[in-house]
């Protein structure tokens, strides 16, 4: 099986053996992006696997959820109260609802 150049192989500092980025997350625990970037960054050996400060982490993701959703009527309704946003009429935003409309359609 040939190796693709994107793939990383790196030592793991307690076991010794060689693995891809992504198995090392796995073995501890931690996203494949934490890893990956930590190694972009320069880091090796145990700078790349120690825990992640969980105070860093948003708030959703300490509690084991999925991120939010909105719902359109939210999201305008937020943009319409910031003092940027105000140029968003009724009558445009009536104009976006027709257009989302008609892709239904």
């Amino acid at each position: 099986m040939a190796r693709t150049k994107n793939v990383r192989i790196v030592k793991d500092p307690h076991r010794g053996d060689e693995v891809p980025l992504a198995v090392l997350a796995d073995r501890y625990d931690l996203r494949s992006n934490t890893v990956t970037c930590r190694y972009r960054a320069g880091k090796r050996g145990l700078d790349l696997i120690k825990p992640v400060d969980e105070r860093r982490q948003p708030e959703h993701l300490r509690e084991g959820r999925s991120a939010p959703t909105y719902s359109r009527s939210d999201i305008i309704a937020e943009a319409l109260g910031r003092p940027g946003m105000r140029h968003l009429t009724a009558a445009r935003l009536a104009d976006l609802g027709k257009v989302g409309m008609e892709a239904a359609a």
